[in-house]
């Protein structure tokens, strides 16, 4: 698989999520995810007549945040199968009977019974206002021959029922006509909330450049969306399935983060402490826990200081008293007046009483110039370092000294190209390793 590649010309902003996001299934999708393939979803069985979608949680304002989300799509092994799948950007809070209609409207939009009989129930079942884009792998009437993907306005396929298409048809993959080849292809998706500009790749190939101003001219003005994978089969079938969902938001914060530690007290304790540079609409922050750094819980709410507004530094602290034997990873989510929230980083906590794990964590996330990589190590020792691209090439491989307990050393990422990264760290003294993924943008 070709390296995910990212425009040099989207501008990115802070950080604002990079964390574990959660989902909500419809219609005809399962959730198939494992600790290997987190995120990962069937979509549709290989059934007639099949609609299903995934729907992200978390609401997205267009104006304020970019975003970059990446997965692997598997859309089936028959040429002369459908439907295919959208990605939808769409005003309606996630529910478990969120779908639109089945066949070439891809569980996103209108059916081929709306364009024959505007009268037709089905008609008022497509998501509107929506934008999508589609990733068509049956031809219909007015679609091209090869697999295809375009950009799509309230679920109107075909761009003939009042709402052309934003982007025209283009042929999904660059060098092949057919993409139902019992393959594993890498989508991107990015949108640059500053200049506006939503782009597609497909295996590592740019194939949709769209610039304007959606928010204005799809949403009337509403800048609140939801984000979902939909796919759809009818008289014609494939299974189709999403791997290993990837989401990075980007956009100001309404809290500045200008540090955070957690260090061993007394009886074991783990003693929190963070500090904000600047604060705009603080509510609360909540201290969160978690065994493998994936799945976290509430340990305790900590208030603002002041009034929630505030551009000298504030210091905060919270403890832990009864912290998971061996390793912990806490985080601290921020919470602002009207609800939305935000995820500091990840930090690794040893209980030295049964401390016999190997853990990393690494930040920032997406990477820029430099990745810092958390280790908790049950001996100082040399561990061995290595990174992969997505193809599976060695990029990079080093030996690193780790000290027993927690330490951290940083790697260099300037020269590597934009993309994503598998980090793998190995352990000769518990012939353990550890592997986590990363951006470099």
């Amino acid at each position: 698989m070709k390296n995910l590649l990212l425009s040099t010309s989207i501008i990115f902003a802070s950080l604002l999520s990079a964390s574990a996001q959660t989902y909500t299934v419809a219609g005809s999708t399962t959730d198939i995810s494992t600790p290997a393939n987190p995120n990962s979803f069937t979509l549709n069985p290989n059934q007639f007549n099949t609609v299903g979608a995934v729907w992200n949680n978390t609401m997205v304002d267009l104006n304020a945040n970019s975003f970059m989300i990446t997965y692997n799509i598997y859309l089936g092994s028959a040429d002369a199968g459908a439907d295919g799948s959208g990605f939808v950007l769409q005003t309606i809070a996630p529910s478990s009977s969120l779908v639109g209609n089945i066949g070439d409207a891809m569980g996103f939009g209108m059916s081929t019974s709306c364009y024959n009989n505007p009268a037709s129930p089905n008609c008022s079942n497509s998501l509107t206002p929506s934008l999508t884009v589609e990733f068509d792998t049956h031809a219909n009437f007015n679609d091209p021959m090869m697999d295809h993907m375009a950009i799509v306005q309230n679920g109107d396929t075909r761009g003939t029922r009042g709402f052309p298409l934003l982007a025209p048809a283009v042929q999904m993959h660059a060098t092949k006509s057919n993409v139902e080849d019992n393959l594993q292809y890498s989508v991107m998706i990015t949108w640059d909330h500053i200049n506006k500009v939503l782009a597609i790749d497909f295996d590592g190939s740019r194939r949709i450049t769209y610039t304007n101003n959606i928010v204005n001219t799809v949403f009337g003005g509403n800048p609140n969306i939801f984000w979902g994978i939909t796919s759809a089969t009818g008289t014609r079938r494939n299974l189709q399935e999403i791997y290993d969902v990837t989401v990075a938001y980007f956009g100001p914060l309404p809290v500045q983060m200008a540090a955070f530690n957690v260090k061993k007290g007394s009886e074991n304790q783990a003693l929190l402490t963070w500090s904000t540079a600047t604060e705009s609409n603080n509510s609360y922050f909540t201290v969160q826990r978690s065994a493998d750094g994936l799945k976290f819980s509430d340990v305790t709410r900590v208030d603002k200081l002041g009034s929630g507004n505030s551009t000298s530094t504030l210091n905060y602290n919270a403890i832990d008293s009864k912290p998971l034997s061996g390793v912990s990873y806490y985080r601290i989510k921020q919470t602002d007046v009207n609800g939305k929230f935000t995820t500091s980083k990840v930090l690794a906590f040893s209980n030295e009483s049964n401390m016999n794990s190997l853990a990393i964590n690494l930040y920032p996330v997406p990477a820029s110039t430099s990745l810092n990589v958390d280790v908790i190590s049950a001996e100082t020792e040399t561990a061995s370092v290595q990174v992969f691209d997505m193809s599976g090439k060695l990029i990079l491989n080093l030996n690193q000294e780790v000290s027993q307990g927690a330490s951290t050393f940083s790697i260099g990422t300037q020269e590597l190209p934009i993309g994503i990264y598998l980090l793998k760290l190995y352990s000769p003294a518990s012939n353990d390793f550890q592997t986590k993924q990363f951006i470099k943008n």
